[in-house]
C-alpha cells in the first residue's frame, strides 16, 4: 500500500526528518563537501537523460532489481563526479586564466 504525498502522516514525517537534520551538527569534512557539491549536478545530469532509459530498458522485469539499481547508482554517481572534476580542471586552467588576462589588460 502506497501513501499519497500530501497525506497527514507523510507531512508530519517530512517535518520531523527536516527537524532532525536541522539540529544535526556535522563537522567540516572535505570528502562530504566534495560529494555534496557534485550532488546537484549529478541530479541534473541523470534526471532527464537517464531516467526513462533506465526504467524502460535496464530495470524492466529484472530478477536482480536491487543489485542493478545499486550498481547503476554507483556507476552514474562516479561517472558524474569524473565529468564534474574534468569540468573543474578545464575551468581552472583555461576559462579563469582567460578572464584574468582580459581583466588585467583592461587595467593596463
Amino acid at each position: 500500500m502506497y501513501l499519497k504525498l500530501k497525506c497527514i502522516p507523510i507531512i508530519i514525517l517530512s517535518i520531523n526528518i527536516f527537524g532532525l537534520f536541522l539540529n544535526l551538527k556535522i563537522n567540516h569534512n572535505k570528502i562530504i563537501n566534495k560529494m555534496a557539491s557534485n550532488t546537484i549536478r549529478i541530479y541534473i545530469l541523470h534526471d532527464d537523460i537517464f531516467d526513462y532509459y533506465l526504467w524502460d530498458n535496464i530495470f524492466k522485469n529484472s530478477p536482480y532489481l536491487i543489485l542493478r539499481i545499486l550498481f547503476t547508482v554507483f556507476v552514474i554517481f562516479n561517472f558524474s563526479v569524473v565529468i564534474h572534476l574534468i569540468r573543474q580542471f578545464i575551468e581552472k586552467y583555461t576559462i579563469r586564466k582567460l578572464l584574468y588576462f582580459k581583466y588585467f589588460n583592461k587595467l593596463n
